[in-house]
């Protein structure tokens, strides 16, 4: 992730609502997408590659989980 892991931590923390998939920005680049209630559509994340955004979201998810418990 180009991000680092601590960003995930960040997103959790301003509960951007994620649209809970991985987009493609280019060939180089992939990205989880959300909401934010006052922006709109915004790139939350974005990672070198399609298998590494994946992991990222199954890490947010996980860290979102762990806050609500």
């Amino acid at each position: 992730m180009t991000d680092g892991s601590d960003d995930l931590t960040d997103l959790v923390e301003k509960h951007i609502e994620l649209n809970r998939d991985v987009i493609e920005i280019d060939e180089k680049k992939w990205a989880i997408h959300g909401r934010i209630a006052y922006e709109g559509e915004v790139i939350a994340a974005t990672f070198a590659s399609e298998s590494e955004a994946w992991a990222g979201l199954l890490s947010l998810e996980e860290a979102e989980r762990n806050q609500l418990a």
